[in-house]
């Protein structure tokens, strides 16, 4: 009796074996036409022009507020400094999209205006963005190094020239980011200023410039050692940034912001009347 057990058992085992293979050629066989089929197909994609045209909407976009933001920022050193700049622009400036001239006032009566290279870059963050921070600030110190070294003058007799680095923010800038600039052996200057909220183009390169509107939206001027001492720095101590505070708490810009002030120079407690 138990042999005719062990027979159906074995006779079992060998049926359901052969069956086997049966439904894996099925189950394979199947996912083989399923995978033709598939293949064959049409996959609808998105239209190529109206992803193209979608991306190159958003890329003038923020190509465009970029660039009012340079102007704003070219108008406000303009304003506040006297300093002469014009926009690099192009995918080959070198991280600098602000370059040219500033001649400060003479620290004394015997020694003439000398004037300073101011290479500047500007940051145009999204409203409330992360601020700017050391790593940003070290990329400027690596492009003033390069600018200032002699292998960037044409002839060995020429006379180096004074450079000195701006950096705009429109988000701030993060404490980590102010000490790199406190410490800097190099001249530096780094700027907050509030970007315009609107599409309007209220500056205009070469154009006529509205006078105050640039500088009041500056919130905060910080500068170094290396630029505004009186040992150490390129100004020699005699330039002093002060802030006109509004006795209008309620005064906005033409874009809803706040107005906090203005930041106004003096030179040896004069204040420079630069328009």
């Amino acid at each position: 009796m138990l042999s005719a057990y062990k027979t159906l058992a074995r006779c079992g085992a060998q049926q359901s074996f052969l069956r086997r293979p049966t439904s894996w050629w099925c189950l394979a066989r199947a996912k083989t036409f399923c995978t033709a089929e598939t293949a064959r197909i049409p996959i609808r994609r998105p239209s190529q022009a109206g992803t193209s045209a979608s991306s190159s909407h958003e890329v003038e976009s923020t190509v465009a507020r970029g660039t009012r933001f340079e102007l704003l920022c070219q108008a406000a050193l303009h304003e506040i400094f006297g300093m002469e700049l014009e926009r690099t622009g192009g995918a080959g400036d070198k991280g600098i999209d602000l370059r040219g001239w500033w001649n400060p006032p003479s620290l004394s009566e015997a020694t003439p205006n000398r004037r300073v290279r101011i290479l500047a870059q500007c940051k145009c963050q999204d409203e409330g963005g992360k601020k700017m921070g050391p790593v940003l600030i070290r990329e400027v110190e690596g492009v003033l190094h390069r600018a200032s070294s002699p292998a960037s003058l044409s002839s060995p007799s020429e006379t180096p020239e004074v450079v000195a680095g701006v950096i705009l923010s429109s988000s701030g800038f993060s404490p980590k980011a102010l000490i790199q600039v406190k410490s800097s052996i190099l001249p530096l200057v780094a700027i907050h200023v509030l970007a315009e909220r609107t599409s309007n183009v209220h500056f205009q390169e070469g154009g006529d410039r509205r006078i105050g509107s640039a500088g009041d939206r500056c919130v905060s001027i910080v500068w170094n050692d290396r630029f505004g001492s009186r040992q150490y720095g390129i100004l020699g101590g005699e330039l002093e940034l002060r802030w006109e505070r509004l006795l209008d708490s309620q005064a906005q810009h033409s874009d809803g912001q706040n107005v906090v002030g203005r930041p106004v120079l003096f030179h040896n407690g004069k204040r420079l009347h630069r328009h």
